[in-house]
């Protein structure tokens, strides 16, 4: 019997493209809440994904010209996302960093499948 993850890894998602969301609100004095949305389009499908990492400044240079665009597995998109270089700089706050965009990319596949 296969796992759930192999299971998944083998789901495939066709990819036409993407776009990222910045929305920011001014919560406080001195505080303004950022989030990302990635917005994934593919076969007629879409899906959205949304990085609510809390330091506003982890949310500068989020990639949002990466070649994804393709029919891919879950698994061969998660490995093609671990190639690349996510971080245009040392997240400020390291707290469940890893994997951060690639998490955030790959539930917006989910829309896809």
């Amino acid at each position: 019997m296969s796992s759930l993850r192999d299971s998944l890894a083998a789901l495939r998602v066709r990819i036409d493209g993407y776009a990222t969301e910045r929305r920011e609100l001014a919560v406080r004095s001195g505080f303004t809440r950022v989030t990302t949305t990635v917005l994934m389009r593919g076969d007629d499908e879409a899906g959205e994904g949304e990085d609510v990492t809390y330091t506003p400044e982890d949310h500068d240079g989020f990639p949002a010209d990466e070649m994804l665009a393709g029919t891919w597995t879950l698994g061969e998109l998660s490995q093609r996302l671990d190639e690349l270089s996510l971080w245009t700089a040392e997240p400020r706050m390291t707290a469940g960093c890893d994997g951060r965009i690639s998490c955030t990319i790959c539930t917006a596949c989910c829309g896809l499948v």
